[in-house]
């Protein structure tokens, strides 16, 4: 052997070796980018479901707009004149739960909504079912339960809301 044919066996190995570590370099940045890419769709379904669950949240809310309601107060008068008056009984009153829910069911009003902020929610209602897919069946069952307070408004969001199906 001489050192010329070393010469050209060292150059092809030395070749085979980088290319060896080229290969194996480019594969693991493979990989690498792989499983960020997994995580990266596991952080946008995770935003995503945290950005449905706000939204189904505000549409609730809007639903009882929609019904017009706007909220709720606990009438403390209310409240004091039902226990001066004996509204629940003695032998009722070691009973928490059912102490809460006749005092809650008489000393609980709801607050009423004006027309128009009534009507703009169902509207938004319609509108935001035909948007957003998470939304479509849960807005269409609440029109359907609103068509029975609004029959006037309501039958023609459903129609609408039904064709975007």
């Amino acid at each position: 052997m001489t050192a010329t044919d070393v010469k050209e066996w060292l150059l092809a190995v030395s070749g085979s070796i980088t290319l060896l570590s080229v290969a194996i370099s480019s594969w693991l940045a493979l990989r690498q980018y792989r499983l960020k890419l997994k995580e990266e769709e596991r952080l946008s379904m995770s935003a995503r479901t945290e950005t449905d669950i706000k939204l189904v949240k505000a549409f609730s809310e809007l639903m009882d707009i929609a019904h017009g309601r706007s909220g709720h107060v606990l009438s403390e008068k209310t409240v004091g004149f039902l226990l001066a008056h004996n509204f629940v009984p003695d032998k009722e009153m070691s009973d928490a739960s059912a102490v809460g829910r006749k005092l809650g069911d008489a000393a609980i009003f709801a607050l009423p909504v004006g027309r128009a902020s009534q009507e703009a929610a169902i509207a938004a209602i319609a509108a935001l079912g035909g948007r957003h897919e998470v939304l479509r069946d849960l807005a269409l069952q609440g029109l359907q339960s609103l068509s029975v307070v609004r029959p006037d408004v309501v039958p023609r969001y459903i129609d609408n809301l039904g064709r975007t199906k």
